[in-house]
């Protein structure tokens, strides 16, 4: 997940500058801190009621609460302007990131 936002701000840094791109890079890391504190987000069309995702514009961060509640597992950052993804997909990269996952 974390490779995902320093690939993106790194884009804004060299498509709008510095100033943005630390705003950007800002506004991910406060939500993704954001979703321990608050579960409460979207869920997605298709998946079980425990896959959710926040906006942060222009992106979306999907994350998958464990069943018994207790933690969750970030597991996508994704352009809006992209395709959706099919419901057995979040599921694989859900499943991979919770093998994948280090506490914060």
């Amino acid at each position: 997940m974390w490779e995902s936002v320093d690939r993106e701000t790194d884009y804004y840094f060299e498509q709008a500058g510095p100033d943005v791109a630390i705003t950007m890079a800002r506004r991910l890391k406060i939500a993704v801190y954001g979703l321990a504190d608050f579960y409460g987000y979207s869920r997605i069309a298709g998946l079980p009621s425990n896959y959710r995702r926040v906006i942060v514009k222009p992106f979306y961060i999907f994350y998958r609460l464990a069943q018994a509640g207790d933690h969750l597992t970030v597991y996508l950052l994704r352009h809006e302007k992209r395709r959706s993804l099919s419901p057995s997909t979040h599921k694989r990269l859900a499943s991979e990131a919770e093998r994948d996952s280090t506490e914060l």
